[in-house]
């Protein structure tokens, strides 16, 4: 009797430490991939179709809406569309925009005093981690800083960035980053908005 009495507690302590082990390897693997997987950001190069653009004029003229203002968030919601197989189809990005200056609108489009843009490549989240979709070495808009935005609408009834990087542009400081605007255009628009700014 007592010899099974032993072995019913030794058996007891012996499930417990084997379901304790269980379980903090479970907590260990659950903490590992939350922390180095899933909220790890990968960077994703994806290369997009763009109208070559032929000067301000060009840029100018193509935009529907032109807006002077500053983004106040850096992290903005992600749309992603998809193909009917699952694949990515196109990701954008929504910044909400706070409105300095409106220089040019369609008569029906009423601005108040921000925005929301939508802004080529985004982030998308799944099990296997975070992925930053770039595309053409698009610089999102920093929060704080000042930027001329040539917009046109997109098929979702909102309004998107123009001409990637040469469709925004700093007015109030250096924009090192995006290193692939044309500086004929640049310069252009500099001497158009600074004044305005």
């Amino acid at each position: 009797m007592a010899f099974n009495m032993f072995l019913k507690t030794r058996t007891r302590k012996y499930i417990t430490i084997t379901t304790s082990a269980f379980a903090c390897l479970a907590i260990l693997a659950v903490t590992y991939f939350y922390f180095n997987i899933y909220t790890e950001t990968k960077i994703i190069d994806v290369s997009g179709t763009y109208l070559k653009l032929n000067g301000f004029n060009e840029l100018e003229n193509k935009a529907d809406v032109i807006l002077i203002g500053t983004p106040t968030n850096t992290e903005g919601k992600t749309y992603a569309t998809k193909y009917s197989t699952g694949a990515l189809e196109s990701v954008a990005t929504i910044t909400n925009f706070k409105v300095d200056k409106v220089i040019k609108k369609p008569e029906d489009l009423q601005i108040s005093d921000t925005m929301e843009i939508y802004q080529p490549g985004g982030t998308i989240q799944t099990l296997n981690g975070r992925y930053k979709m770039v595309i053409e070495d698009y610089q999102d808009l920093e929060a704080g800083k000042k930027y001329v935005v040539y917009l046109a609408k997109n098929y979702l009834g909102g309004y998107s960035v123009i001409y990637n990087n040469n469709g925004r542009f700093v007015i109030d400081g250096d924009d090192e980053k995006a290193d692939n605007q044309s500086s004929d255009i640049k310069r252009a628009v500099l001497h158009k908005y600074m004044s305005q700014k």
